[in-house]
């Protein structure tokens, strides 16, 4: 079955080979694409159409009144649609599952839902427009959590492994953390004009494709450095109209045109220099230990002899050049123990980091940056344009604002020709030093002495009294605030000074050295032997020059779900120095295979299915009492609800429950009390339509006579406006009867031929008239 979904992946992806194809039109407009499971989804205001490889319709499902946005997971196909409020999920079948949402400010509820977007886990995004809220649900609508999102209104929503990239009306893309909601950084605007980012979606590398209002599309890296631009509007070949959503694959991207009516399909070029590189499982140094090799725990990247500090409140405009300096002098950052002291760059060091915008995520085309070099036009900062640093000709007063980046010199040495074990022992000097000054002796406090006061000559004694003793309350209370804030600083000292013992030293030297020689480790390469039943996991430098190549071994039934989970882990890479080499001791990712997979597998099961899926597939896993446990708990719910149902009138309750439990032995009952209620229901509304027609009857065929105020129902007008008429009785002739007109409702009513005005007197038919209630 994998290979058959295979093939037909690849039979997929051939139809798109050309460079850029209008693949598919649609009588509405298309608002969104995406790909999942070799299948092309594609949105337009209306429906939901499924595309076929030949480029032919498959399936057409859902009514929408103005769809915006689509997201497909395991859990279904979901749908926002901003007009009724609500998102709406459907089956692969094209069968509607479930809907939630509605107008209002409650957790469950929009004020106009617009992106969506669906986590590993099967959670669900949602990009409320004008409550700047992205709210998360799970896949049947239950609440989990929300955090605000920017400062106008929002746009499009998209989601990788770690982050949640959320656009904005201004152009802006807020990239914020996915478990705690916090804002790390935010994309400015990538195409040189201010166009609000229409569609947004994450590649597999921590990338992103960004689809402007003015037709630019463009792939940020994860560094946010522009790496291919599509689009005339920025460049490119490619003449869009209308970018309203995108579609992913590894080899293909597909670009939902609004005004074309149709999908685009473009070819992603490969990377041609991809492959494994050079395995090498050890380095001669001349120290010894363990370590961990990791990123540092701070907001620091390090390159070319200088640490560059980089967090979220750098993407922000808004700093003038003094507050710039304040900013970066004021840096409290901690790398591998030591403490850097941050200042402005230099436009050297400007130009550095343009020209390595791999390692850095720092440089914005068009964005102006703060420096300590004065540049050609009296002002301190520079213009990143078409690939230059240009000092900025714009006049900058201490009111204006402008990009901050603040750098510290590396405290060592880094000459290439440094072995690794001198970048050790000269790190470790530096540590050192910085924990003799932290453990040395505190300035003892200034205490402070009462104000010198004299009597005054309309102040009697007992009031003078009274004074004194409040300048000598006020100067004691100060005093003892100054001695506690001493004895802290004192004891917190001491401990900085405990806790950078020398083999702490050497152990945070080891880290430092290794990470600014050889950048952060990452799994380059992920290959599985079936045959074998075993994986070849290549674990390398950031910045090459160090690599080592694992073989671990993991079932066949494991292999696929361990792939997925390395591929989106940063390793955790035990290190261990001795007999003069470097070896690689141990990758906690690739210590046990299984139980990480077990691990992984149990912490994504939600529904009764899902855990007795996993009781039957692993009886013998550490998490299945665990898991039997908790579906005793999901059982006694379920059977709960039941109780609660099947007692009451609440039909659509009901019919929630079926959609929850399809295969539940409770569900066949729930379907025959439903019946139940709707044949009572039935009988009801047919009794009670008996009864009216029984009363109208009745009404006609009463006895009417001379002065009785009658009425008769003579059409509708407009198709809407029902046309009544009232009137006396003048005079009774068999099955005749004359009226005279008092009133009229609606449109100007004729009766045989004659216009009926106020006092008008006819003749009718008797049986025609009923008494008026």
């Amino acid at each position: 079955m994998f290979m058959i979904r295979i093939l037909f992946l690849l039979e997929f992806m051939m139809a798109w080979l050309s460079a850029s194809t209008l693949c598919c039109t649609f009588d509405e407009a298309a608002k969104d694409t995406a790909f999942f499971q070799g299948r092309l989804y594609v949105l337009t205001t209306k429906h939901v159409y499924e595309i076929a490889p030949d480029h032919h319709i498959r399936q057409r499902f859902g009514s929408f009144k103005d769809a915006q946005a689509l997201a497909v997971g395991k859990d279904g196909i979901f749908v926002t649609d901003p007009k009724q409020y609500k998102v709406f999920v459907f089956g692969q079948d094209g069968n509607l599952r479930t809907s939630w949402g509605g107008r209002g400010n409650g957790n469950e509820q929009f004020r106009r839902p617009m992106g969506i977007g669906i986590d590993s886990e099967g959670l669900v995004y949602v990009a409320d427009q004008y409550a700047k809220l992205v709210k998360v649900f799970d896949a049947n609508g239950r609440f989990i959590m929300k955090f605000k999102a920017g400062r106008v209104k929002l746009q499009d929503l998209t989601i990788d492994e770690n982050f949640v990239y959320v656009s904005d009306v201004l152009s802006n893309i807020m990239v914020y953390d996915k478990d705690d909601g916090m804002l790390r950084r935010t994309i400015g605007p990538k195409n040189g004009k201010y166009a609000t980012a229409q569609a947004l979606r994450a590649d597999k590398h921590g990338g992103l494709f960004v689809g402007y209002r003015n037709d630019c599309l463009l792939h940020l890296d994860k560094s946010d450095n522009v790496l291919e631009r599509w689009g005339k509007a920025c460049g490119g070949k490619i003449a869009f109209s209308g970018i309203s959503g995108i579609g992913y694959t590894p080899t293909t991207l597909f670009v939902a045109d609004w005004h074309k009516h149709g999908v685009v399909a473009i070819a992603l070029k490969q990377n041609k220099n991809g492959g494994q590189k050079t395995t090498r499982t050890q380095l001669p140094v001349a120290v010894a230990g363990r370590f961990m090799w990791q990123k540092p725990a701070s907001n620091i990247k390090a390159d070319h002899g200088l640490l560059w500090q980089d967090s979220p409140v750098n993407k922000k405009l808004g700093f003038s050049y003094r507050q710039a300096q304040r900013y970066c002098r004021d840096l409290k950052e901690n790398f591998f123990g030591y403490k850097p002291s941050f200042r402005l760059p230099s436009l050297e060091a400007l130009q550095q980091i343009k020209d390595h915008r791999k390692l850095f995520d720092f440089v914005v085309e068009g964005g102006h940056y703060w420096s300590n070099t004065k540049g050609g036009f009296g002002h301190w900062g520079y213009k990143v344009a078409e690939g230059q640093l240009l000092p900025s000709k714009d006049s900058y007063t201490s009111a204006a604002g402008l990009y901050v980046r603040c750098v510290a010199p590396v405290p060592i040495d880094m000459d290439k020709g440094a072995s690794l074990s001198e970048l050790v022992d000269r790190f470790a000097e530096v540590l050192g030093t910085a924990a003799k000054t932290s453990s040395a002796k505190i300035p003892s406090p200034h205490y402070i002495k009462p104000k010198k006061l004299y009597k005054d000559e309309f102040e009697t004694t007992q009031m003078f009294q009274k004074r004194l003793e409040k300048e000598r309350a006020r100067v004691q209370k100060y005093n003892e605030k100054l001695k506690k804030s001493y004895e802290a600083a004192v004891q917190s000292a001491s401990a900085g000074g405990q806790k950078l013992d020398p083999d702490v030293i050497r152990d945070k030297a080891l880290q430092a050295a290794f990470y600014l020689r050889f950048g952060a480790p990452e799994f380059s390469s992920i290959r599985y032997d079936a045959d074998k039943g075993v994986f070849h996991i290549t674990v390398s430098s950031q910045k090459g020059n160090f690599a080592s190549t694992q073989t671990v071994a993991v079932p066949l039934k494991y292999a696929k779900r361990y792939k997925e989970i390395l591929a989106a882990a940063s390793p955790a890479v035990a290190m261990r120095a001795a007999d003069g080499v470097l070896r690689l001791e141990s990758v906690r990712q690739l210590e046990h295979p299984v139980f990480l997979v077990e691990k992984n597998i149990f912490l994504h099961l939600k529904t009764i299915e899902d855990y007795t899926s996993f009781l039957k597939e692993y009886p013998d896993s550490p998490f299945s009492a665990e898991a039997r446990m908790r579906l005793a708990e999901l059982e006694n719910d379920r059977k709960t609800i039941f109780q609660t149902l099947i007692g009451s009138e609440n039909i659509q309750g009901m019919r929630d429950f079926i959609q929850t439990y399809p295969n539940s032995e409770y569900s066949k009952r729930i379907q025959k009390r439903i019946d139940t209620l709707m044949r009572a229901k039935t009988e009801r509304r047919r009794k009670e339509l008996l009864a009216a027609q029984e009363a109208e009857r009745k009404a006609y065929a009463a006895r009417k006579t001379r002065g009785d105020l009658v009425c008769r129902n003579v059409g509708v007008s407009f198709g809407l406006i029902h046309i009544e008429v009232k009137g006396y009785v003048e005079d009774v002739a068999g099955d005749k009867i004359q009226i005279r007109i008092v009133q009229t409702y609606g449109a100007q009513p004729r009766i045989d031929g004659v216009t009926l005005y106020q006092n008008t007197i006819i003749w009718d038919r008797y049986n025609l008239w009923k008494l008026c209630e």
